[in-house]
């Protein structure tokens, strides 16, 4: 008995970074456990993040929803349109994790530290995942940030929003910007959080919004 007491101890061991790598943030497939990341939508239909291994090193996050009409696809935006593709791994939250995620106003390729990197493009440029206010209804939008902008795909189109929320996390096990990029002089994090369509998606989690990181997050 304390030879398989000793064998199971060594086990655990082995088994501890696996077990706490599974803590926090996580992409798993899309088929995995977790607690879904909220990145917009409405209560009839929410929307959360996701990304697709495009090949040849390119990796673009976007958005997915679980019922109604395409629903179990991840929808990205790429090549001047939007897409849907039945293989992709998804953003979840493990239950019992201390780690927190916040949503950040940013504008014109602002983005705070601890900024989630969800892909790349094929130059090599990093693609943080961010929520785009689409002009038109105010709605929220999962994509990613580049060229100044969240990209984001609607109604089969690539659509640009120069306002915009990004996902920040304070769990070292996920790939994330070490440094931040302030928004341009004058910019009012308030003008994008006091939106109807913004407002609405904050309220669904207790702190999911701020207007600036906490200094010790």
């Amino acid at each position: 008995m304390q030879s398989m007491g000793h064998a199971l101890a060594a086990v655990l061991v082995m088994l501890a970074p696996a077990l706490a790598g599974a803590e926090g943030l996580d992409w798993v497939a899309k088929d995995g456990r977790g607690t879904l990341v909220v990145a917009g939508g409405s209560d009839a239909l929410p929307l959360h993040v996701c990304r697709v291994d495009l090949g040849s090193g390119v990796v673009v996050p976007g958005k997915f929803w679980t019922g109604g009409d395409r629903g179990g696809e991840c929808r990205v935006a790429a090549g001047g349109k939007e897409q849907g593709y039945a293989n992709f791994e998804m953003l979840v939250e493990a239950a019992d994790t201390e780690a927190v995620y916040r949503w950040v106003p940013g504008h014109a390729m602002g983005y705070p530290q601890n900024s989630v990197i969800g892909g790349g493009a094929a130059d090599g440029q990093r693609l943080l995942v961010c929520a785009a206010v689409d002009k038109s209804d105010g709605s929220v939008h999962p994509g990613y940030m580049q060229d100044d902008n969240c990209i984001y795909g609607r109604d089969g189109a690539q659509a640009v929003a120069e306002n915009y929320l990004v996902l920040a996390t304070n769990d070292p096990e996920v790939t994330r910007t070490e440094e931040a990029q302030p928004a341009l002089q004058g910019f009012d994090p308030g003008s994008i959080l006091g939106g109807k369509g913004v407002a609405a998606f904050c309220a669904r989690k207790a702190d999911a919004c701020v207007a600036t990181l906490p200094a010790n997050f």
